[in-house]
């Protein structure tokens, strides 16, 4: 594994980064235990892979945030439809886009937010980031009571409700967010750091953890 430190948005973030095959999976093992987050990346075109479910699980075990990350969505040939199905038929409902890429391969022009998308959208891809986009906030809504009451009243939410709710949804696991980026032609990278700055705990929000003490079975929490 290799540790990369940066600044961003007045942030310090502080990364560990594993490697991907099956062979290294103690390094995952390791390191899920450091950390408050998991960004679990998917491979555009191979999709779901062995160790992904591996990682997923270490991570769900560990009770960390966990992120999916699609990765080099500027590959061609890549179908967004059955991708999007294989990672909520491996990993559930709870997994939803939070940014959609605006088209595949040589013809990508980036990726979309879904909650604040651009005012110049094309029109062929409206349509889809407007219903995913309603499904994203049932989903957010949902972890705060009230928040859902109100929703489901005809109220508006807030921006600033919708961050506090998305925030408790990542926590409790009700929600695992999907965002695509292509690390070669840096769509999406932006939008993940802001993501990552926005809303993954920190380690002074992180809940404490158990282990035990070496040498005997006391169990504390730290």
């Amino acid at each position: 594994s290799s540790v990369m430190t940066f600044t961003t948005q007045g942030k310090q973030i502080n990364l560990i980064d594993c490697p991907g095959y099956p062979d290294y999976i103690q390094h995952s093992i390791s390191a899920v235990n450091a950390v408050e987050s998991a960004l679990i990346f998917v491979h555009a075109f191979n999709g779901v892979a062995v160790n992904t479910r591996r990682t997923w699980q270490l991570a769900a075990d560990a009770r960390v945030v966990r992120v999916l990350v699609v990765n080099k969505i500027d590959l061609e040939n890549i179908n967004l439809e059955e991708l999007l199905a294989s990672l909520r038929e491996h990993f559930g409902d709870q997994c939803l886009p939070f940014n959609y890429p605006l088209g595949t391969g040589p013809s990508c022009a980036g990726v979309a937010s879904l909650l604040a998308p651009p005012a110049d959208l094309p029109a062929k891809f409206r349509d889809t980031i407007s219903a995913m986009a309603n499904q994203l906030k049932e989903k957010i809504v949902e972890a705060d009571d009230a928040l859902l009451e109100k929703y489901l009243e005809g109220g508006t939410v807030s921006p600033e409700e919708l961050d506090k709710a998305l925030r408790k949804a990542l926590a409790s696991g009700g929600l695992c967010p999907i965002l695509f980026l292509s690390s070669e032609k840096g769509w999406g990278v932006e939008a993940l750091t802001d993501f990552i700055c926005r809303n993954l705990p920190s380690p002074a929000e992180a809940p404490p953890r158990a282990g035990k003490k070496p040498g005997t079975e006391e169990t504390k929490r730290f």
